[in-house]
């Protein structure tokens, strides 16, 4: 019994490696019978794809990288994301400076600039400025290295120089945009006393205009010097009418009232006594004349003093806060963003695309496998015409498909 098994396993397995000899037989048969189909529709496919490529406009690549500030601090890497975020720069969920800087140049603001600096519109022929930023993010491609943290920003177009200006414009932009962005304390304090010192500055001016108005009105200009003036005005007017009058007196003593002497010393009394009662009545003064009444000194001396002090006051608020607005411009000087160009762009001088070579070749060989699973598929259906289960079922395929 054993040996009978024995005797029938090589036969069968001599009749398995027949079958599968006469399998592969059978597919070399079918790629010889179709060998025509199949060379002639890869050659054609070689010739066409041959004939697009001549044809396809030569691309030239234009690379520059940059290295992002690598010294900002994680709160203040975390501070600048959230304002990118809320600025519309797709900042937000960033994790390093690098990421930070490639959503910044992928950002609307930055395709915006450069497609009004080179008139993108126009050059790729697009009537919406929304349609010309997803032509131009199809020919950037920017790339964050995450061990190095270099960003490399690459751009295609057919001409070489342009593709090398607008990878360039790209940094120029990005660092534009990182100017105007409060990206440091020092920034955020610059800001603060920027909009402080206007504010004083406005301050300063209506308080001097105030100064002069009471100026016009009081006719002070310099109170302790005038009031100091009208004083002893008055008091040499008193100790003059004092002795005219005593020199009267004395005139009328021995003179008569038609005496020239006595009427002239009374006209000199008059006249002493006009000043002095135009020192100390409260009635506006002639234009021009700053020594006013001794009576409206105590109010114009205090609207004086006000005025000037709110002058005093606002001065120096806007002396300090100068100062504090030059330390800050400083601080952020020093703390400046700066991106640093690690290789710039220049023009290609060979172009990028399209791989004329490896385009024909993919060509080829996806029209050859094509080629071979159509030869399969017309061997299968020859063979189902001839069987005569097949020719039913196919007759019936074609009935239910008729319309």
């Amino acid at each position: 019994m054993t040996a009978m098994t024995e005797e029938k396993t090589p036969q069968k397995e001599e009749g398995r490696d027949a079958e599968d000899e006469i399998n592969l037989l059978d597919l070399l048969l079918v790629l010889a019978r179709n060998k025509r189909l199949i060379i002639g529709l890869s050659a054609i496919s070689g010739l066409i794809a041959v004939m697009v490529v001549l044809l396809m406009t030569p691309i030239f690549t234009s690379k520059v990288v940059i290295m992002p500030p690598q010294q900002q601090s994680s709160s203040a890497l975390a501070a600048l994301g959230d304002m990118a975020s809320l600025a519309g720069l797709g900042g937000g969920g960033v994790k390093s400076s690098g990421d930070l800087y490639a959503a910044m140049l992928e950002s609307r603001p930055i395709q915006d600039a450069l497609i009004d600096r080179f008139k993108l519109m126009e050059l790729y022929e697009q009537e919406y400025k929304q349609d010309a930023r997803k032509t131009l993010s199809t020919v950037s491609n920017i790339k964050t290295d995450k061990k190095s943290g270099l960003i490399t920003i690459e751009v295609d177009d057919p001409n070489p120089q342009l593709a090398a200006n607008i990878a360039t414009a790209y940094v120029e932009e990005l660092q534009k945009l990182a100017d105007g962005l409060a990206l440091t304390e020092a920034s955020k304090r610059r800001l603060f006393f920027e909009k402080q010192l206007e504010h004083a500055k406005e301050n300063l001016k209506n308080a001097e205009v105030a100064l002069r108005s009471t100026q016009e009105k009081s006719k002070m200009v310099f109170p302790q010097q005038q009031m100091t003036a009208i004083f002893t005005a008055i008091a040499s007017l008193r100790g003059a009418i004092a002795v005219k009058e005593v020199e009267i007196n004395a005139l009328k003593t021995f003179a008569t009232a038609q005496n020239p002497d006595l009427k002239v010393a009374q006209q000199e009394l008059a006249a002493l006594k006009s000043q002095l009662d135009r020192l100390q009545r409260d009635h506006p003064t002639e234009q021009g004349d700053y020594l006013m009444p001794s009576s409206r000194i105590p109010s114009s001396g205090i609207a004086f003093v006000q005025a000037t002090r709110d002058v005093k006051y606002y001065e120096t608020i806007f002396e300090l806060l100068a100062k504090q607005f030059e330390m800050a411009k400083i601080d952020e000087a020093k703390e400046a963003t700066l991106i640093q160009v690690i290789e710039k762009a220049v023009p290609a001088e060979r172009k990028s695309k399209p791989k004329r070579a490896l385009i024909v070749i993919l060509s080829v060989i996806s029209t050859l496998m094509f080629s071979v699973l159509l030869a399969f598929i017309k061997e299968a259906l020859s063979k189902a015409k001839n069987d005569a289960e097949s020719a039913w079922r196919f007759a019936e395929l074609k009935k239910l498909l008729a319309l």
